[in-house]
């Protein structure tokens, strides 16, 4: 049996509480990252190596957007609120709930434009 290479994980298992907790505040994962002390490839191999922290952050990503919308729904009424800036903060955060989607549809065949030329 061969030992590991490399430095030794700071994994806790009591990570995945505060996770959690800071997906309730709001936080995203580069927050995340900077309140454990770890890189965001560390969170991504932490949720490969460590299921129960997999759905820790799952979690939290779901926490943090209620967080926003939350805000959203609230600031609506305040003449202070800046709908731009959340409106960026939200589609950036969560690009696949919260973005501006166009779908165009082509179908059917191009119409042939006949040009006929006169020889004068």
């Amino acid at each position: 049996m061969s030992a590991k290479v490399g430095r030794p994980t700071k994994y806790d298992p009591a990570y995945c509480e505060k996770v959690v907790e800071l997906g309730r505040k709001g936080c995203g994962l580069a927050e995340i990252a900077y309140e454990l002390d770890v890189t965001r490839q560390t969170l991504q191999n932490w949720q490969v190596e460590h299921p129960q922290f997999l759905g820790a952050i799952t979690h939290a990503r779901e926490l943090s957007e209620g967080w926003w919308a939350s805000q959203g729904r609230a600031g609506i009424w305040s003449r202070e609120f800046n709908a731009n800036a959340y409106r960026l903060q939200v589609m950036n955060r969560f690009p696949s709930e919260w973005r501006d989607k166009r779908e165009i549809e082509h179908g059917g065949e191009l119409p042939v434009l006949v040009v006929k030329r006169e020889d004068s």
